[in-house]
């Protein structure tokens, strides 16, 4: 008879599966990662703790394994709500919770929110419950390549006038070099600094000489969404650019003056101009949400000149910055943040910055 499974095997066991995790989405972070090594990671993790190897995963099998490697590293309310999403959401998928996890679709994730709805949960529960404890372990499967699309990126509510927003997507380094190759104009240095900054269209589109201190290597702006003031050392990549661009004497000139105070929005507007630039370079860009039938809502593809944003934050994590400087130099601060910031040492933010790989 064999021994009896302890608290402290378990414990093992999900600390073994967790690091496995980790070890798998770093590939995948970092653009190595290839399905024959993800499914090699995952089984010999599953060898280690003496179950048997999955040659592609079920959806209850992805679920089990993944709310167990949460084991001891979330808090208990959240392993709790984990472990009843992946109850219910089992349960109500049937037969289905035996397919193969790249086959749940999005519509069957909305279905799964009406079903949801229907038993009297309001739209913020249902947002949460979605968004964050559904979303993590799809999320999860799309970062290592298990699935094309996460089938959670978006949970739409049925107010008159509000849309979930859509988790978009993130580029690669090669995906960068390759929109560089085909980028024209002041649309190259427009990309690189959003890569290497994190800025949003409008604030680097309108950004001035005065903005870019080439002595002090950094650049500084005020965010017009936030309202926010922050400063962000120059990446080299970036900073070579910037010095072979002629800097002008007037320091309000426009570092970019070809796309200064275009419209983001519209037919010719900055927003198609990038799209028709990832159409030229060839980068995949499925569509993650499409425009309603009651004209509600727009077209939603996974890739646009916000991912570059999203990009600079995912690189920032793969090279192992913390959360902390990620949001100063982000600008996603709250007030204890700001607190930080104003007391912060620059040169960590510009250590943190160096990480990112160059172009």
């Amino acid at each position: 008879m064999g021994r009896q499974k302890t608290a402290k095997d378990s414990q093992q066991e999900a600390m073994t599966i967790c690091m496995a995790w980790q070890h798998a989405e770093s590939m995948a972070g970092a653009g190595t990662a290839t399905e024959a090594q993800v499914r090699r990671v995952f089984n010999e993790t599953l060898a280690r703790i003496g179950a048997k190897p999955v040659e592609s995963p079920t959806v209850r099998q992805w679920l089990e394994h993944w709310t167990t490697s949460k084991a001891g590293i979330v808090a208990d309310s959240t392993m709790s709500a984990y472990q009843q999403v992946k109850r219910d959401f089992l349960q109500w998928l049937g037969k289905r919770a035996d397919t193969k996890i790249e086959n749940i679709t999005s519509e069957e994730i909305i279905r799964f929110r009406d079903h949801l709805r229907n038993q009297g949960l309001s739209e913020g529960t249902l947002t949460k419950l979605i968004r964050k404890f559904l979303n993590s372990p799809f999320h999860a499967a799309w970062r290592l390549g298990k699935i094309p699309v996460n089938p959670c990126l978006f949970v739409e509510t049925k107010t008159k006038t509000k849309i979930e927003r859509v988790r978009k997507g993130t580029f690669t380094p090669d995906q960068i070099k390759a929109i560089l190759a085909v980028a024209s104009g002041d649309w190259k240095g427009l990309v690189m600094a959003a890569y290497f900054t994190g800025g949003r269209l409008q604030d680097l589109a309108n950004l001035q000489w005065r903005n870019v201190d080439l002595t002090r290597r950094m650049i500084s702006f005020h965010q017009r969404k936030t309202g926010q003031q922050i400063s962000i050392p120059l990446h080299p990549s970036l900073e070579q650019h910037f010095l072979k661009l002629s800097a002008s004497v007037d320091e309000n000139a426009y570092v970019f003056p070809m796309v200064a105070n275009l419209n983001e929005g519209g037919r010719n507007g900055l927003s198609k101009q990038f799209g028709r630039i990832l159409v030229e370079a060839k980068i995949d860009n499925p569509t993650i949400r499409q425009r309603q039938e009651d004209s509600k809502g727009r077209t939603v593809r996974l890739l646009s000149f916000h991912s570059l944003r999203h990009s600079f934050a995912s690189e920032l994590a793969n090279a192992g910055v913390p959360a902390e400087l990620r949001q100063l130099l982000t600008g996603h601060s709250d007030d204890e943040t700001h607190k930080i910031y104003v007391h912060h040492d620059f040169d960590r933010l510009r250590h943190a910055v160096a990480k990112l790989p160059g172009i």
